[in-house]
């Protein structure tokens, strides 16, 4: 019997080391699932850090721009979510009202319409100035904000407008001048092969204009298309035409 009893006592002891063991290996899972979701921690971090710094790259991403020429040049950046991300000089006088105009994050709609509002804009426009508008992209985002600048040129006074893809901004940029006004320089070279981007880059919209009227009328030509609201200017991809002009 006391062997007997010796053997239980044995079992028990066994017992008890296989519950230590068993206790020992549970809390060492744990420690290991614990530790295991501690490894997810960083990378959890850089998946964070990488969604945050891919939403500020595209934000700050420009993906359509829109050019104003009257004498002033400027040029307004804007991101996809259709907020401005720079307004630019591109000539003397667009550098200082550039710097007057504080657009950044507008959305393109209320920033052109500060433009046009401008003290500047307002007084040249009322002088029957012309004001070129250039849509410059190739996406939708670039139809949506043509079909904005569209109807400003069928409900405010002397405006222009015009789509160009990026390639062909690049070449009037090349050549000194908006995109706008390079599109009239092609039209009055027609005319006039001795004219220079020099002489186009300090004339305002409406100089231009009037000088292709005048070639045209001493040669007996006109643009390739004339409409009773002004006439359209040839080159390029897209379509210009003058709108809502007095002086016509």
């Amino acid at each position: 019997m006391k062997e007997a009893f010796d053997q239980i006592h044995a079992d028990e002891e066994l017992k008890e080391r296989t519950k230590q063991f068993l206790a020992e290996k549970t809390d060492g899972y744990r420690k290991k699932k614990v530790r295991s979701y501690r490894t997810w921690i960083p990378a959890a971090a850089c998946l964070v850090i990488f969604l945050i710094a891919g939403g500020y790259w595209s934000f700050f991403l420009p993906t359509a721009a829109i050019q104003i020429e009257v004498n002033p040049s400027l040029e307004m950046e804007v991101n996809r979510f259709g907020r401005v991300l720079s307004l630019e000089g591109k000539n003397e006088d667009g550098e200082k009202l550039a710097g007057e105009l504080n657009l950044r994050f507008l959305s393109y709609d209320e920033a052109v319409d500060r433009i046009l509002e401008n003290d500047q804009i307002a007084a040249l426009l009322n002088q029957n100035e012309i004001l070129s508008l250039v849509v410059i992209g190739e996406n939708k985002q670039s139809q949506d904000i043509m079909a904005f600048v569209e109807e400003l040129e069928q409900t405010q006074h002397n405006i222009d407008c015009c789509h160009a893809t990026e390639s062909e901004a690049h070449e009037a940029e090349e050549a000194g001048l908006g995109y706008g006004k390079y599109r009239a320089y092609l039209e009055l070279k027609k005319l006039d092969p001795d004219v220079t981007t020099e002489e186009v880059a300090n004339m305002t919209m409406s100089e231009l204009y009037e000088r292709i009227r005048e070639l045209e009328a001493s040669s007996g030509t006109q643009t390739d298309t004339q409409t009773s609201t002004g006439t359209e200017t040839g080159g390029g991809g897209g379509h210009h035409h003058h709108g809502h002009r007095n002086d016509e």
